[in-house]
């Protein structure tokens, strides 16, 4: 019977798993019950930890669908859009009438793809998947400076 050295199970504990190494950032998010509000990336403008994936769902009264204003949107990419008649927060795979909006992108020179997004559904759910950061923030010309992920609106 081999024993291992005492010097191999300790590195073998301190060895960051494979799970700690590639962690996803998920402190972000939420379910949105008010008739309008704010959603920004974490630490807005500035960079946000990567890898993230965030979740928020926005929730309308029965009848009234919900606008989205990408008011200060600086994402090459990473934000998916859904729309649902039923959604459950707590478990993803819980849901009626889905709807896939796509991917939400820039334009050319940092200007939205889209100015706003219509779901004519009671449940929108915004998801933000980004493994890392390179070349997904846009730089802001006329402030000469980087920045990073978005600040939109909702009602």
């Amino acid at each position: 019977m081999h024993v291992a050295p005492p010097l191999c199970l300790l590195l073998l504990l301190l060895a960051p798993t494979s799970a700690a190494r590639g962690a996803r950032y998920r402190d972000c998010g939420g379910v949105l019950n008010a008739t309008h509000g704010v959603i920004s990336t974490p630490n807005f403008p500035h960079a946000f930890p990567t890898p993230i994936e965030c979740r928020w769902l926005i929730r309308s009264r029965p009848g009234k669908k919900i606008v989205v204003y990408f008011t200060q949107y600086y994402l090459r990419g990473g934000l998916f859009a859904s729309e649902y008649d039923l959604y459950m927060y707590s478990d993803e795979s819980l849901f009626v009438g889905r709807n896939n909006l796509g991917e939400l992108e820039t334009a050319v020179l940092g200007e939205p793809a889209i100015v706003s997004l219509t779901a004519y559904k009671p449940y929108l759910l915004l998801r933000l998947d980004i493994r890392q950061m390179d070349n997904m923030n846009i730089r802001v010309e006329q402030y000469m400076r980087d920045v990073y992920g978005f600040n939109i609106t909702y009602e």
